[in-house]
């Protein structure tokens, strides 16, 4: 036992230090290893050189026949064509055949080794020499002989040529097949002796390893469970040394390490205290939510705001249940926002905030998720001045709408007047008023359609509705307009397109002021086109121009209320179009988004649901 009660491990005393004793247990292994190694070794020399030389020997006789074969084939042929060609072909074409052929015996003549191989050479040479006579009777016979005698004499030999040299191949294969089995007989007959010579050291080993373990093993295992409880967090382990040699070092460096991993823990706890309490305070300062969330979904850090508006605390494991919101924000991550619409509101004591959720996603740097940071913004303030603004643009909409309901109306009649009177002059300054002020009144009707929307009296009723159609009647209503510029407008809308759920009435509106965009900003001879394409669960359709473009600083804003790209010309819009187009796109389900290139155009893209879907 130890000074503390706790069951010491043990080092016992022996006069070898460790070193010597592994050399000492390995040495005989090695000295049994190295002798099956120069055993084999010697055994493998041996069959190895002489199944080496059989098998180069059958290999050469195997080629040698198939370069026999090959080129009594060829001769074969070559006596065939010279005999349809009626002796077109020059009767050389034999030689390189015959030299082939003979040059591949006088390798096989060379490379018999056994006598049923030589008696088998010797007949082919016999036939060859028949087959050489057969061709020379057949060059020397004319017409009809030297057909009967290409049949009947030199086709015949010429198959007991290939005949035997078949058989000898077969024989070669069967000699190189018995070799290999007499060389696994002595291989296996040498494997046994190592597998005896093996057993031995295993056994021989297994006695050295069973007494070195009583002498180093054992006092190992002690340490060993006492570095465990030291991991284990019981710093008042210790080992007891009772040696100098390397077991004792290493217990008295475990000892060590205990003693100054109890003193570093009292340190680091109080500093982590610190850093926490410190980090807590800091967030519980600030007047947003801020939520930590581990990567494995757990609540980490929630500050003060968090916690009494939202209900979320460090330590809950189940906001997906309890907050779907924050489920919803850790999966997908948006570090800004553009809209203070998609806000949570909550009741802070009788008063209305409203909140806006901003993920932020921690990795590690090779790419490991960490967890996610949300900060719940708040932005009451900001919603208030959002309606503020709203209103005051509605409320001024109105205002403006009946006076200039009467402007609509008196200058017409005052510009027909001016015509009648052939007052040129009067007639032009009116028709200015009058075209500025159906300019004016298309604004106030889009500021009050965008009033609608937002406030839920713009209802959309959606059906089921052919892309193509759909399109068609935009492009039927403003071709015209089109020509008239000497624009291309064309409808690339696909037939086969399944159905959309469209409100017709609104989407003419889409179609319209995207259409009306693309005109405004494609010069004469360009090219608008309306095109669609089928992306799963819904149906994307887009409006193309070759206009000059929008650079990419500025795609991004495109869809914000009264934005305008900044030096157009005066008559680009009021920045409302887009606008009410992403609003009424979204009402539908949808989604909108641009896209550009510098000096090729633009390009506008919205997306409707599949009726199937529904």
């Amino acid at each position: 036992m130890t000074e503390n009660g706790s069951s010491p491990g043990y080092v016992t005393d022996f006069a070898m230090g460790i070193r010597s004793k592994l050399h000492l247990a390995f040495a005989l292994m090695v000295v049994i290893l190295l002798a099956a190694l120069g055993f084999a070794g010697h055994v493998f020399d041996r069959y190895a050189s002489v199944a080496r030389q059989t098998v180069h020997d059958d290999l050469a006789s195997v080629t040698a026949t198939r370069d026999m074969r090959d080129a009594l084939d060829q001769l074969s042929d070559a006596a065939r064509e010279r005999l349809e060609s009626g002796d077109a072909m020059p009767v050389d074409s034999y030689e390189k055949c015959i030299q082939s052929f003979e040059h591949a015996l006088a390798l096989q003549v060379e490379r018999s080794s056994l006598p049923s191989e030589r008696e088998m050479t010797d007949s082919v040479q016999m036939h060859w020499t028949s087959t050489q006579a057969a061709l020379d009777r057949l060059e020397r016979a004319s017409g009809a002989e030297r057909t009967r005698r290409f049949r009947v004499e030199f086709m015949p030999a010429a198959s007991k040529v290939r005949q035997l040299l078949t058989q000898l191949a077969q024989l070669n294969t069967a000699s190189i097949s018995e070799s290999n089995r007499d060389f696994d007989t002595s291989t296996r007959s040498a494997r046994w002796t190592l597998v005896a010579m093996g057993s031995v050291g295993v056994a021989v080993s297994v006695l050295v390893a069973w007494i070195a373990g009583q002498r180093i093993v054992g006092p190992l295992v002690a340490m060993t469970q006492t570095t465990k409880a030291i991991g284990a967090g019981d710093f008042d382990q210790h080992v007891a040394v009772r040696t100098h040699d390397e077991l004792g070092q290493l217990g008295s460096t475990i000892n060590a390490m205990a003693i100054e991993l109890k003193r570093l823990r009292s340190l680091d706890a109080d500093r982590l205290l610190r850093a926490y309490q410190t980090t807590q305070t800091a967030i519980d300062s600030l007047p947003d939510g801020v939520v930590l969330i581990s990567a494995d979904g757990k609540v980490e850090l929630a500050n003060r705001v968090a916690s009494r508006l939202f209900k979320v605390r460090a330590g809950d494991t189940s906001v997906r249940d309890n907050a779907p919101w924050l489920a919803y924000a850790v999966d997908h991550p948006i570090a800004t926002f553009d809209s203070y619409r998609p806000s949570i509101e909550v009741d802070d004591q009788g008063h209305r905030r409203h909140f806006l959720p901003q993920s932020i996603r921690l990795e590690s740097q090779d790419g490991r998720m960490l967890g996610t940071t949300v900060i719940l913004t708040d932005v009451t303030e900001f919603r208030r001045l959002d309606d503020v603004k709203s209103s005051l643009l509605s409320m001024a909409s109105h205002e403006l709408k009946t006076p200039l309901t009467s402007m609509r109306m008196i200058v017409p009649l005052l510009l027909e007047q001016a015509r009648a009177a052939t007052n040129d002059a009067s007639a032009e300054l009116l028709k200015v008023v009058n075209d500025q002020v159906e300019r004016l009144h298309r604004i106030i009707e889009t500021i009050l359609d965008m009033g609608r929307l937002a406030s839920g009296q713009f209802p959309v009723n959606p059906q089921p509705m052919n892309p193509r159609r759909l399109a068609g009647e935009s492009h039927a209503a403003l071709n015209a307009s089109f020509e008239e510029r000497s624009i291309q407008f064309r409808n690339d809308v696909p037939d086969n397109l399944p159905a959309v759920l469209a409100d017709p009435g609104r989407m003419q509106h889409v179609f319209a002021n995207l259409l009306e965009n693309a005109k405004r900003f494609t010069p004469p001879g360009g090219v608008v086109t309306i095109d669609a394409r089928d992306i799963g669960p819904a149906v994307e359709l887009s409006v193309r121009d070759t206009g000059p473009g929008v650079a990419p600083d500025h795609l991004g804003r495109l869809f914000d209320t009264f934005y305008r790209v900044p030096g157009q010309a005066g008559n680009s819009g009021s920045g409302l179009g887009l606008a009410i187009v992403k609003q009424i796109v979204e009402a539908h389900g949808g989604y909108v988004r641009a896209e550009s290139v510098v000096g090729q155009g633009a390009a506008f893209f919205f997306s409707l649901p599949k009726a199937t879907n529904q």
